[in-house]
């Protein structure tokens, strides 16, 4: 039980930096030609806008791309409603958040993968570059082995959950069609994450 704790401080302390938390809002275009969307501050109390989504992600590359569930972002933009994605990211040495646009460049509503690109020029030159996750290869996955999964679930300052995979090639249904291949943690990740 201890090295399973230990593996679990372990993971977090080389992750958290990675972990991006995204809100996304509506807002009606006269609300939007009025809004100052860089001042965190003002976008908050924005009236007309509408909370639609809110969620995690990770940072994939120095580039500001960011991986995160497309359920998050799926709000629509539309001539009626223009959707507005802001991500907040900490640095990795002072802890000090920030919070910068983000525009949706890719997404995979099946599989529920969504791909941002942060405004990396809203960030303060003194702010260090971004972290990205430490990735691994799922070819060598096998059933039973212990899973991790960081975020910021409903706002909620980061939070680490922890499964097994429980089975792989498992065809999963998470829209109107089947996505073939993907693994299956359980207990099912926080919907949050």
């Amino acid at each position: 039980a201890g090295l399973q704790v230990s593996a679990g401080v372990a993971v977090f302390a080389a992750a958290r930096r990675s972990v991006v938390h995204i809100r996304v809002r509506t807002f009606s275009p006269g609300a939007l030609a009025n809004a100052r969307l860089d001042n965190d501050d003002e976008w908050e109390v924005l009236g007309p806008g509408e909370v639609y989504g809110s969620g995690t992600g990770f940072v994939w590359d120095g580039e500001g791309h960011v991986v995160t569930n497309y359920h998050v972002v799926s709000a629509p933009d539309t001539p009626a409603r223009k959707r507005v994605i802001r991500a907040t990211v900490t640095s990795q040495d002072t802890i000090q958040d920030h919070s910068v646009s983000a525009a949706l460049v890719g997404a995979d509503p099946d599989r529920d993968i969504a791909l941002l690109r942060l405004s990396l020029d809203q960030l303060p030159s003194s702010f260090p570059a971004l972290r990205p996750v430490q990735r691994g290869s799922s070819e060598s996955l096998q059933v039973g082995q212990r899973v991790f999964a960081i975020g910021s679930p409903f706002g909620l300052p980061l939070t680490l959950t922890t499964g097994i995979i429980s089975g792989l090639g498992r065809e999963i249904l998470p829209s109107s069609s089947p996505a073939e291949g993907q693994e299956q943690p359980l207990p099912s990740p926080n919907l949050g994450l």
